[in-house]
């Protein structure tokens, strides 16, 4: 996978994580909106590339993913206790 891609599809998933924990609006609604388990799943893909890619990537590729990573995770913690505490 080119560079541009790996970080291309690194943007898209950061995105579509970011949306389903409510950290940005849906486009199409313009609401914030909670899916804990879809979030959980986008992270699970990106940890499942960082495996897969593991002693491919150049520095600077491996640092952004394991950045990426550790941060959706921050918020993955933050919007499912957000989420319990709203009864979803």
């Amino acid at each position: 996978m080119s560079a541009c891609g790996l970080q291309h599809g690194q943007g898209v998933r950061e995105t579509q994580a970011k949306m389903v924990m409510g950290a940005i609006a849906n486009p199409m609604t313009g609401q914030a909106e909670v899916d804990c388990k879809q979030a959980r799943y986008v992270i699970d893909v990106l940890a499942m590339l960082k495996e897969k890619t593991a002693g491919n990537l150049k520095d600077d590729e491996q640092t952004t993913l394991d950045s990426l990573i550790s941060e959706l995770k921050m918020i993955w913690v933050q919007a499912s206790g957000e989420a319990k505490d709203a009864g979803k």
